[in-house]
């Protein structure tokens, strides 16, 4: 187990009597080539202004299962009606090679309330050219 793979089931247990994780099973692949950006866009499409925020953690992997991203970084509270990104790119890749990224999207929910806060999340992957922004693929991730 990696280091942020650790602080993250630490956090978790230590939050255990208030929150709890929920493994969605949320996860897509992508691959990039050098000069691309893999991004996830997570939204929150509940329009119920009132309800309570959905905790967000977006988790990227190489194609052997090791966190290559700063998960304290990519994690959100979106609040219904609002979107949050993600993304990461590989700077040292040379022409032609290719480099594998899964995404993981994580949701933790309030477990004492009994709120469902996180119902209304969606994801999708996107790859994009890092230097003009123009999208070369995107896709959902499934719920």
């Amino acid at each position: 187990m990696n280091n942020w793979s650790l602080w993250v089931a630490v956090l978790l247990a230590g939050l255990s009597n208030s929150l709890m994780a929920c493994d969605s099973g949320r996860y897509g692949m992508a691959s990039i080539t050098a000069g691309q950006t893999v991004q996830v866009h997570v939204a929150n499409t509940n329009d119920e202004l009132t309800k309570t925020a959905c905790r967000v953690i977006v988790e990227f992997a190489d194609q052997a299962g090791n966190v290559i991203n700063d998960v304290t970084a990519h994690s959100f509270s979106i609040r219904p009606g609002r979107a949050a990104s993600a993304a990461i790119a590989h700077p040292n890749l040379k022409s032609g090679e290719r480099f594998y990224v899964r995404a993981s999207v994580r949701t933790i929910e309030l477990k004492a309330v009994g709120w469902h806060e996180c119902d209304d999340i969606h994801a999708t992957i996107e790859v994009f050219d890092t230097d003009t922004g123009k999208t070369t693929t995107v896709a959902a991730i499934p719920d």
